[in-house]
């Protein structure tokens, strides 16, 4: 189902009870329906290059292992809404493209504002 340029999730796909892996990236996937609990034998999932603002739905799916996400396999505390995401999960987050998607999602200033940064040098 990558590269389908598909604005809506596809509702037949929630019937595939046994579906395992699956592949929606490069679409222009803006939600996922809340139905998705429906594929409880799911493990992989591959959301690149979708314009997706929540994932939280996924916390739905008991069998899941493997979210790819902006390039990344998401780690599950990052299964929620995008705005959501907080800037002190910085602080332990070891894989260095998840602090960059981080970053990127928090934003900057917002960061420096909640871990109360101080300005060394500029």
């Amino acid at each position: 189902m990558g590269r389908n340029h598909l604005t809506t999730f596809p509702e037949v796909i929630c019937s595939l009870r046994k579906l395992t892996r699956l592949i929606l990236r490069d679409n222009q996937l803006s939600t996922l329906p809340e139905n998705i609990f429906a594929l409880t034998n799911l493990v992989e999932l591959d959301l690149n290059n979708n314009p997706l603002k929540d994932l939280s739905v996924l916390q739905k799916l008991p069998s899941l292992q493997e979210v790819r996400f902006s390039g990344v396999n998401l780690p599950r505390r990052y299964w929620d809404r995008l705005s959501n995401w907080r800037p002190e999960w910085l602080l332990d987050e070891e894989n260095a493209d998840v602090r960059s998607i981080l970053v990127a999602q928090v934003r900057h200033q917002s960061i420096c504002d909640r871990l109360n940064a101080i300005l060394l040098n500029s």
